[in-house]
C-alpha cells in the first residue's frame, strides 16, 4: 500500500503557525513585563539611594538629604542598583544602556525653598498645641510687630524734637527775661520821672536802652533755633508718615497729636509766635518812646537851667525842676505783650529723665544682662560658602501661616543666648564657623555672636519701647500723670506749649524705662506680656525718676517677672525665645532662609568640614534606557518572521523626593 504525507505536512505547518502565534503573544506580554520590571528597577534604585540619607542631618534637624560630591557618582551608584535587578535570572533579561539624572534639587537650591518645604512637611505633624501663634494669625502678628517697631522708632523722633524745643525755649526765655527786665526798668523810669529824679531817670534809661537793643539779636537767635526745629519737625513728620503705614488708624492719630505742641513753636500763625512778633514791634516802639522822653527831659533840663540862671541874676526864689511832661509822655509806654508765667522749676527731675535717656543710649547690652551671664565670643567667620553671602532669592514667597511653623521649627532646633541645653551648646573654640546664638543670627546675620546679641537686644528694646509708648498714649491716667510732672519740671503756670512738649518727652522716657525693665526681665528668663494690664506695669513715674538718679535702679536679679530656676514660669506673656520667633517676622524672607541654611550647615560642618547643603539631594528625576532581549523570538524561525530583530528598546522615567 502506497503511503501519503499530505496530512502530516499540513498539520505540521498548522502546528508551526500556532506555535509562532503563541510565541508572539507570550513575547508581547513578556516584553511589557520587561518594561514594568525596568520601571521597578529604576524606582527601587531611587529608593535605595534615598535610604542613604545623612544621619546627622536627620538627627539634629529632621531634614532628609543624600550627600554626594559629583553628579556622575550618583549616576554610577544608581546604575549599580539597577544592575542588581538585571543580574537576577528571570524571564526579563535586560541590558542597561544609559541612566541619566534629568533633574535634581538639593537642600541648598532655590534659595532654600526645598529645605523650607521639608521643614513645613515636618511641622505639619509637629506640636500644634504648643504653638505660641496659631498659623492663621501669623499675618496679624506680623502686623503687630511692624506697628511696634514703627512706634518704637518714633520715640527717638520725639526725643530729638524735644531736645531742639529746649533750645527754642531757651531763646524764648532769654527774650522773656529781656522783656521782664525792660518792664522793671520802665517802672524805675516812671518812678524817677514822677519824683523829678533826673539822675535816676538817666541811669534807668541807659539800662533800659541796653536791654532794648538786645531784642533784635535775641529774636534772630530765636528764629534760627525755630528754623532748625522746623527742619527736624519736617523730618519727623516724614518718619511718622512712613510709620503710619504700619499703624492702626486710631494709634496713628495718637502719634500725630503729639506733633501739635511742636508745631506751635514753628507755626507763624501760632499764639507764641504772634506774641513774640507783637513784643518785637512793641519793644521797637518803646525804644522810640524812650528816646523821645529823653529829648523831653533834655529840653526840660535846659529850660530849667536857663530859668535858674535868670533867677540867679534877678535874685528870685529857687524853682524846682519838674519832669511831669516827660512823665506824661512816658506813660504811653506799651506794657509787655509777651510774658511767661513761671513757678518753681524742678531741674533735678528733668536731669533724672535725661539721665535715663542717656543711659539706654549707652551700652544697652551691659544694662540688661543678668549677673554672671557671659557673652559668647564665638564667630560665624567669613566663610565664602555661607548662603547669606549669596544673592540667590527664594522662588516661593511664603505666607504668614507657613512662617509661623518655620519660626516654631527654629525655636525647637536652633539655639539662642539663654539656651543652656548641652545639646544646643556645642563645645568648640572661638573662630570656628558657627556661633551659639543661632536665632539671633537669623535676625541680624552678623559675623559674631556678640554683635548679633547686641542688635537683637536693641531691636527687642525698640519694639518694647514702641508698645509701651502706645499704651501710655492710650492711657488717660498715665498721660495726666506725665502732664502733672511736666508742669512741675518746667515751672510753667500758663498754657505754654512747653508743658505739652515736656509731657511728650516724659512719656517717651517712661516708655524707654519700662522697655529697659522689660528686656531685663526677658534676659533673666522671665515673661513679658505683649500688651500689659495696669497691674503688670513695672515703673511708676517716681520709680522712673529714681532710675535716673541711680538710687533704686533695678538689676536683673530683682526684676519683677524674672524666672527663677526650679520654679514654673509665669504663663502670662512671652519669654525671650518667643519674642525672637515673633521678631523673625520682620526679616526678609530670602535672607531668613539663607541664614537658616547657614546655621544648619555650620553645625554639621563642625564634625564634617566638607559638608554642603547644596550637595544634599532631596529631589531626583532619572531616565533609564535599556535593551530587552527576546526570549521566545530567539528561535531562528521566529526571528525570520520579525525581520531578524535581536532585541527591543526600553525607556522609563522615575522620580523621587523627600
Amino acid at each position: 500500500m502506497k503511503k501519503r504525507g499530505e496530512i502530516t505536512v499540513f498539520l505540521s505547518l498548522c502546528l508551526l503557525s500556532v506555535a509562532a502565534l503563541i510565541c508572539v503573544m507570550v513575547e508581547g506580554a513578556r516584553s511589557a513585563g520587561s518594561r514594568v520590571y525596568l520601571q521597578i528597577a529604576a524606582n527601587g534604585s531611587l529608593d535605595t539611594l534615598f535610604g542613604q540619607y545623612h544621619r546627622e542631618l536627620w538627627k539634629k534637624y529632621r531634614l532628609f538629604g543624600v550627600e554626594y560630591q559629583k553628579m556622575s557618582g550618583v549616576e554610577r551608584q544608581l546604575e549599580s542598583y539597577v544592575n542588581r535587578y538585571r543580574e537576577v535570572e528571570n524571564w526579563y533579561p535586560i541590558r542597561l544602556q544609559t541612566l541619566t539624572v534629568t533633574s535634581q534639587k538639593t537642600l541648598g537650591s532655590q534659595g532654600g525653598d526645598r529645605m523650607m518645604g521639608e521643614i513645613l512637611d515636618y511641622m505639619k505633624y509637629g506640636i500644634w498645641e504648643q504653638l505660641l501663634i496659631s498659623p492663621e494669625k501669623g499675618e496679624d502678628f506680623w502686623n503687630d510687630i511692624k506697628e511696634a517697631a514703627a512706634a518704637g522708632g518714633m520715640t527717638d523722633t520725639y526725643e530729638g524734637q524735644s531736645v531742639q524745643v529746649k533750645q527754642v525755649e531757651r531763646a524764648v526765655e532769654r527774650l522773656a527775661d529781656c522783656v521782664e527786665n525792660q518792664e522793671k526798668l520802665a517802672g524805675k523810669i516812671a518812678l524817677a520821672l514822677d519824683q523829678d529824679d533826673v539822675e535816676g531817670f538817666e541811669q534807668a534809661a541807659k539800662r533800659f536802652q541796653k536791654e532794648n537793643s538786645r531784642m533784635d539779636g535775641l529774636f534772630r537767635a530765636y528764629e534760627k533755633s525755630t528754623q532748625k526745629l522746623r527742619k527736624i519737625l519736617e523730618h519727623g513728620e516724614q518718619e511718622l508718615d512712613q510709620a503710619a503705614e504700619d499703624m492702626q488708624e486710631n494709634r496713628e492719630m495718637l502719634f500725630r497729636q503729639q506733633m501739635d505742641p511742636f508745631r506751635s513753636y514753628v507755626d507763624s500763625d501760632g499764639e507764641r509766635y504772634r506774641q513774640i512778633q507783637s513784643q518785637m514791634e512793641l519793644s521797637a516802639a518803646n525804644g522810640v518812646r524812650l528816646r523821645e522822653t529823653e529829648e523831653i527831659v533834655d529840653r526840660l533840663k535846659q529850660e530849667y537851667e536857663e530859668r535858674e540862671q535868670q533867677r540867679d541874676e534877678e535874685d528870685e526864689e529857687e524853682e524846682k525842676l519838674s519832669l511831669s511832661e516827660a512823665w506824661e509822655h512816658w506813660n504811653g509806654y506799651g506794657s509787655a505783650a509777651f510774658t511767661i508765667q513761671k513757678g518753681k522749676k524742678d531741674e533735678q527731675k528733668q536731669q533724672a529723665l535725661e539721665q535715663v535717656s542717656r543711659m539706654v543710649k549707652g551700652s544697652l547690652l551691659e544694662l540688661v544682662l543678668p549677673d554672671g551671664m557671659a557673652v559668647s565670643g564665638e564667630s560665624w567667620g567669613r566663610n565664602t560658602g555661607r548662603y547669606a553671602n549669596q544673592t540667590q532669592e527664594s522662588l516661593v514667597r511664603k505666607n504668614g501661616a507657613q512662617w509661623v511653623l518655620i519660626h516654631e521649627y527654629c525655636g525647637e532646633f536652633l539655639t539662642h543666648a539663654l539656651d543652656h541645653s548641652p545639646d544646643h551648646s556645642p563645645d568648640h573654640s572661638p573662630g570656628n564657623d558657627g556661633g551659639r546664638y543661632q536665632l539671633e543670627y537669623l535676625l541680624h546675620g552678623k559675623d559674631n555672636d556678640r554683635s548679633n546679641l547686641e542688635n537683637t537686644v536693641s531691636e527687642l528694646f525698640l519694639i518694647r519701647q514702641g508698645i509701651n509708648l502706645i499704651q501710655i498714649l492710650s492711657d488717660t491716667e498715665k498721660r495726666e500723670a506725665a502732664q502733672s510732672l511736666a508742669a512741675v519740671i518746667t515751672g510753667i503756670i500758663g498754657i505754654a506749649p512747653l508743658v505739652e512738649v515736656m509731657t511728650c518727652f516724659i512719656m517717651t522716657v517712661w516708655a524707654m524705662g519700662e522697655a529697659l525693665e522689660d528686656v531685663r526681665c526677658l534676659m533673666a528668663g522671665g515673661n513679658v506680656p505683649l500688651w500689659k494690664s495696669a497691674d503688670e506695669w513695672k515703673l511708676s513715674l517716681e520709680e522712673l525718676l529714681s532710675m535716673g538718679t541711680g538710687r533704686t535702679a533695678r538689676t536683673a536679679g530683682d526684676t519683677p517677672g524674672q524666672h527663677t530656676p526650679g520654679q514654673p514660669k509665669n504663663s502670662r506673656g512671652m519669654d525671650y525665645e518667643q519674642y525672637l520667633k515673633w521678631m523673625l517676622f520682620t526679616v526678609d524672607q530670602g535672607k531668613k532662609q539663607t541664614r537658616i541654611m547657614d546655621v544648619v550647615q555650620a553645625v554639621i560642618q563642625k564634625d564634617e568640614p566638607g559638608f554642603r547643603l547644596e550637595n544634599c539631594i532631596c529631589d531626583v528625576d532619572i531616565q533609564v534606557k535599556g535593551c530587552g532581549k527576546h526570549v521566545f523570538f530567539a528561535l531562528p524561525f521566529v526571528e525570520k518572521l520579525v525581520g531578524g530583530q535581536e532585541g527591543y528598546e526600553l525607556l522609563v522615567q522615575a522620580a523621587k523626593a523627600y
